[in-house]
């Protein structure tokens, strides 16, 4: 690996000062692609060292005091050990010994205590940072003995920050792909060297590297993160890992998420694991029908006080951040009082299903109900309201629309079409009525303060059902369509909305029935179909009898 050129800038974390780094790079003779050069130059705060001679450079930096928590500091010390070669013959004795001195204590420093600090400084600084000090010095004894250990701190890192099958937590996702890469790096060099972490870590790191493929946006950037430009690099990258990875099952995955629409439903080389994923631990969720970009995907992350989500199909980006939501109970607002958690996941032939649960207070639960079907191409979004006891509720939820997305509602009608890259999605509120004067339910616009999706509902009662019907599949853009909320029987009586609704959904020739109950479930009767479930959602064949897509007891 040359040191003229070692990838620090693939796959920065957000928090990085890419236009700074490629600079500082640069001023150490390490190269930098051309979109770098342009940002530096394009950028009038960012200081030009392209003057200043490697001395003056490094005593400047060696001035500094160390800031593991400044993640462009951290990739500042990782040039600086890829360039020691080259700055021997830059440097005074005194000023390269110095740099050594403080690259190994700042490494050292992060292996001793990996468990205290972030993910980026134990596995960059304690990991990478010390391989690469003993792959290039290999003559100095210190820098050897400090790279046998760090190869503990990276085994320790790809196991303490993944969820056993390679997945980071929800609120490292900004940190997957530089890790990837950082791991990547040092990988590559220990090969070379005949030295590797534990077989444990390689199989999260072949792990993780199918989920950089799981997550990757059509664009090259990744899901749940801001939209914007691929990681530079990142497709040179790519091969670089395959090549080391010697995974089929990776490379199959590339290609299948390579090909053009129709290609990926051609037989594969090799049995590839299913496109969809979660993990509780990191509190992730992957919705995604099959690897194709031209499936839509549905990425969620959960377990703080907030959920994030983001939509794609092909290039199409359609909202990507947090909901904002908000419930007053007998005029009084709420407040989430616990952290959203996973009460129930399926993933079949049929569905990818994610439920959550988070407490506020006044007594309410909201229960977060997320589908996304695999042959009939839509995605059912339902939040349900309970309840301790009878009063008044409201409900306020707001969908992140991207920048890109554009958004259509209708004039007459409460439905909409989100349209983003030349795909359109239409949306509808099933809870409302299909006429937008009429809101003695709620209404669904856009939200003037936000710019999202929002759909806001009220009742009176002990709970509270805001579904959402998005259709996702093109053949039927443009089809007529209908909805309509359907009564419920009990023994022959008819039921209030509090204790279970149901709704009939239509476009085109395609018919879906869904049926909640609010309450303990019981034999109720929705449609002419008789259920004893919880949760049922299912599609009308031409003789009326419905195929369940899924049921929850």
């Amino acid at each position: 690996m040359a040191s003229r050129h070692a990838g620090l800038l693939w796959a920065l974390p957000e928090e990085v000062d890419s236009a700074r780094l490629a600079t500082f790079l640069r001023s150490l003779g390490m190269r930098v692609g051309t979109k770098y050069h342009a940002e530096a130059n394009g950028h009038a705060d960012v200081p030009d060292a392209g003057d200043s001679s490697p001395e003056e450079l490094a005593r400047q930096w060696l001035a500094r005091p160390v800031d593991n928590k400044n993640s462009t500091l951290l990739y500042e010390s990782l040039a600086w050990a890829y360039s020691l070669p080259k700055l021997a013959r830059a440097c005074s004795e005194a000023t390269w010994w110095s740099l050594l001195e403080k690259l190994t204590d700042e490494s050292r420093e992060a292996g001793d205590h990996r468990s205290t600090v972030s993910p980026g400084a134990s596995q960059l600084l304690g990991g990478e940072l010390a391989v690469v000090l003993g792959y290039l010095l290999p003559e100095i004894p210190q820098c050897v003995s400090l790279a046998e250990r760090a190869w503990e701190t990276l085994s320790w890192g790809l196991v303490e920050f993944l969820d056993g099958e390679g997945m980071p937590k929800q609120q490292h996702l900004g940190w997957l792909r530089p890790l990837l890469t950082s791991w990547a790096r040092a990988r590559r060099m220990g090969r070379a060297i005949s030295r590797s972490w534990s077989s444990e870590a390689e199989d999260q790191y072949l792990f993780l590297a199918q989920h950089a493929l799981r997550l990757a946006r059509r664009d090259g950037g990744i899901a749940l993160q801001p939209a914007g430009e691929s990681p530079h690099g990142w497709r040179e990258f790519l091969p670089l890992l395959f090549e080391d990875a010697e995974d089929p099952e990776l490379d199959q995955i590339a290609e299948e998420l390579a090909t053009r629409r129709g290609a990926a439903s051609q037989p594969s080389a090799v049995e590839l694991p299913p496109p969809r994923y979660h993990s509780e631990w990191a509190g992730v969720a992957v919705l995604w029908p099959e690897w194709s970009y031209d499936a839509p995907r549905l990425t969620v992350a959960y377990g703080a006080d907030e959920v994030r989500s983001e939509l794609t199909w092909g290039r199409g980006l359609f909202w990507n951040g947090p909901h904002r939501t908000r419930i007053t109970w007998e005029g009084k607002e709420a407040q989430q009082k616990g952290p959203w958690q996973q009460i129930c996941w399926v993933g079949d032939e049929d569905v990818d299903y994610l439920e959550l649960e988070s407490p506020w207070s006044h007594g309410l639960r909201v229960q977060r109900q997320i589908l996304l079907t695999r042959e009939d191409r839509f995605l059912y979004w339902a939040d349900i309201v309970l309840a301790d006891q009878l009063g008044k509720l409201e409900y306020d939820l707001t969908f992140p629309l991207s920048f890109e997305c554009q958004f259509h509602p209708q004039d007459r009608s409460h439905e909409a079409h989100l349209e983003s890259a030349k795909r359109r999605v239409l949306a509808l509120p099933l809870g409302l009525k299909e006429w937008r004067h009429d809101v003695r339910l709620g209404e669904f616009q856009r939200d003037a303060d936000h710019g999202g999706l929002r759909i806001q509902q009220w009742s009176e009662g002990r709970a509270l059902a805001v579904p959402l019907f998005f259709d996702l599949y093109p053949r039927r853009s443009g089809k007529p369509f209908t909805w309509r909320q359907l009564t419920i029987a009990e023994r022959r009586e008819l039921q209030s909305k509090d204790v279970a609704v149901g709704y009939r959904v239509q476009v085109g020739a395609w018919q879906w029935l869904i049926y909640r109950s609010l309450t303990t479930p019981a034999n109720r009767t929705v449609l002419g179909q008789n259920t004893l479930r919880e949760f049922l959602i299912g599609r009308f064949h031409r003789n009326g009898t419905v195929q369940p897509l899924l049921e929850i007891e």
